[in-house]
């Protein structure tokens, strides 16, 4: 009797435990539709709105991390070389930021505090689509990109109505490239920023020094592969400077061209290479072996040298003809 106590005890514990732990995974203290237990396990602040904030500056707002199951502490969770905006987690073709600009998340209030930089204490800059002045409109083409074209460079962003934006590009702005909407898109230089280019996505905010920097810039645009290094200038054939009169027994004697007809063993480290020459250029130059010699054969280089006290060829060139 009293063992079933217990067990009727310990049930009626677990069962109300789950329905507990439950509703401590899915808590929400701030309304901010993020999980406290996902905002405490990525550091993010418990007492205000966490959803817009970008702390990775990955173009990615909180909520769509959330939605994505990235981090929202570093820009590429999967560490594969492709930002997290840039991804697709749905896989349906469409990358993570330009779903997010389909769905955005709902403004919230401005946070209380003056200044520039951080109002919640976070980390996370001001500006970046969270009710803080200085968010533009979505602009669609570059008016111009001042300052040298890398990073620090000043770019200017015109809207349909004739509104600009400006801002400084940076090392942590998110500048990627795709030939339409959705995309996809990948991460291109900063040599598309070029007036008259087309922009699909233009976001900048104001970081924690105060300088107004884009965030997220989306290009419509191919970037072209990389050119192909040139092909290297042909190498004329070298002159033959001899033939192999003799290889006997190990001795290897060349007819030189003035009629001399040196002779010798071949040193232990002898270097051999074969020269395969065709229309009168080098086709190829590799290592090869002694087995390689063949009387009547022509040689470019036979180089001899004393070694321990005798004559011995110790670099040797064939010419092999090629088709």
């Amino acid at each position: 009797m009293h063992r079933l106590v217990r067990i009727t005890t310990l049930i009626l514990a677990c069962g109300l435990l789950v329905p507990a732990m439950a509703a401590a995974q899915s808590r929400d203290r701030n309304h901010d539709g993020l999980p406290d237990g996902w905002e405490r396990a990525h550091h993010l602040s418990l007492k205000v709105n966490q959803a817009p904030r970008d702390q990775d500056r990955d173009g990615l707002d909180n909520k769509h991390e959330y939605a994505d199951h990235t981090n929202p502490r570093s820009g590429d969770s999967d560490r594969d070389g492709t930002p997290d905006g840039l991804e697709d987690a749905n896989h349906d073709g469409v990358a993570n930021i330009v779903a997010q600009e389909q769905h955005p998340t709902i403004t919230p209030k401005p946070d209380s505090g003056s200044g520039a930089g951080d109002g919640a204490g976070d980390g996370t800059p001001k500006g970046a689509g969270d009710g803080v002045p200085g968010a533009p409109a979505m602009p669609d083409h570059v008016v111009a990109f001042v300052s040298g074209g890398g990073a620090g460079g000043l770019l200017t962003l015109g809207a349909p109505d004739g509104t600009t934006a400006t801002a400084y590009v940076g090392e942590h702005t998110l500048l990627a490239c795709g030939a339409a909407l959705p995309g996809p898109f990948q991460p291109c230089p900063v040599s598309v920023l070029v007036p008259g280019a087309k922009v699909a996505v233009g976001k900048h905010a104001v970081n924690d020094h105060g300088a107004d920097v884009w965030t997220t810039v989306l290009m419509l645009a191919i970037v072209p592969p990389p050119a192909l290094a040139p092909a290297p200038a042909p190498v004329p054939a070298p002159p033959a400077t001899g033939y192999v009169q003799s290889y006997d027994g190990g001795v290897l004697t060349i007819h030189r061209p003035s009629g001399e007809l040196p002779a010798g063993p071949l040193a232990g480290n002898v270097t051999v290479n074969c020269v395969t020459v065709a229309g009168g250029v080098v086709t190829s130059a590799v290592p090869c072996s002694p087995e390689h010699i063949a009387v009547g054969m022509q040689v470019a280089l036979a180089q001899g040298a004393v070694v321990d006290g005798g004559f011995r060829w110790v670099k040797l060139y064939l010419l092999i003809p090629g088709s």
